[in-house]
């Protein structure tokens, strides 16, 4: 693990979770998955501001992660 990812990892304890589910789908290894995000108060709001929109939660699945790989958006 690399000082940067150590330090996200300080900040976010999740992002382990989320790197490891998206190197297995970018491998093919995953045949299906989905990663839930409570996000805080403040997040909400800032989100709130620039999306003018309420965001309750974000996830990214295995599919999301083929989609990133395939230059698709």
């Amino acid at each position: 693990m690399t000082d940067k990812e150590r330090e996200l990892s300080n900040h976010y304890p999740e992002a382990p979770l989320l790197v490891e589910m998206a190197k297995t789908a970018w491998n093919g290894n995953l045949k299906a998955a989905r990663v839930d995000f409570s996000l805080s108060d403040k997040l909400k709001a800032e989100l709130k501001k620039l999306l003018d929109k309420e965001i309750k939660s974000i996830f990214i699945t295995d599919s999301d992660v083929r989609h990133i790989k395939k230059n698709h958006g």
